[in-house]
């Protein structure tokens, strides 16, 4: 969420009509405004590509795991769970992001800048709707 729209919405929240109820679906609650959360109930739901649970960091250090050809499989798999509604486009946008954040955490104190920014820009171009999720992963699987 933007910062224009987070503004936005807080307005919209301050001066909120009779009986109404707002419901803000989001990958994770860590870009939203502390003044907007201070103001929401926050409920945690993880899917089992989130990177919220146990059983999804084992699945992100099994995908990094796997050579580049069978990581590129997998990023099929991924998509083809999409296409029957078994993940959403939110569980890919943070299996993504969950990604990048394990391995900055791994080469934290290594020189590995430049390929971290890359990967990093290709993470920001995930949260816009417009963007291929799965070509975004397809390079991360490449990259990483």
């Amino acid at each position: 969420m933007t910062r224009e729209a987070s503004n936005a919405l807080l307005k919209t929240l301050e001066e909120p009509g009779e009986d109404t109820h707002f419901f803000i679906i989001m990958p994770s609650a860590k870009r939203v405004l502390p003044t907007i959360l201070s103001r929401v109930r926050v409920v945690k739901c993880d899917g089992h590509l989130s990177g919220g649970s146990e059983d999804a960091h084992l699945s992100i250090k099994e995908f990094l795991t796997l050579s580049k050809a069978a990581r590129i499989t997998k990023v099929k798999d991924i998509f083809a769970e999409l296409e029957k509604e078994t993940v959403s486009r939110g569980d890919i946008t943070l299996f993504i992001e969950s990604l990048l954040r394990f391995e900055y955490e791994k080469n934290q104190g290594k020189n590995e800048r430049k390929s971290l920014e890359k990967q990093a820009e290709a993470v920001s171009y995930s949260r816009d709707q417009s963007a291929s999720l799965k070509m975004i992963l397809e390079y991360l699987a490449l990259t990483l």
